[in-house]
């Protein structure tokens, strides 16, 4: 049973990696291996640029694949690791706060319009 759980496991690591591999030369519409704020906002575009600016850790005005790799296995646990939406530049606030966005934290996301 063990050894079934273990091979479970790997097969959930290399399937999110190379999901988000694929996701990145999606978005990387240019092929220069970043991925700017327009490439990024026509792939997803109710984000706001707070969301763009979270996930690229060196504030280089592009997402690199490895912060991009980082950004989702930090999102698939749910930011448990300073990794997801609200870690990283943000403090890890959303992993201290049970994933709950504090009050009076930016919203990453643009409501749905009325």
């Amino acid at each position: 049973m063990k050894k079934i759980l273990f091979a479970l496991a790997l097969v959930c690591i290399f399937a999110t990696a190379a999901s988000a591999q694929s996701k990145f030369e999606k978005m990387d519409t240019n092929n220069d291996s970043e991925v700017s704020w327009e490439e990024f906002s026509k792939t997803y575009p109710s984000m706001k640029e707070l969301a763009f600016q979270t996930i690229d850790k060196d504030d280089s005005k592009g997402i690199s694949q490895e912060e991009w790799n980082g950004f989702i296995s930090g999102h698939n646990t749910g930011g448990k690791k300073g990794g997801g939406m609200m870690g990283g530049k943000m403090g890890g606030m959303g992993s201290k706060m049970g994933g709950k966005k504090p009050s009076g934290a930016p919203e990453l996301i643009n409501p749905p319009k009325k």
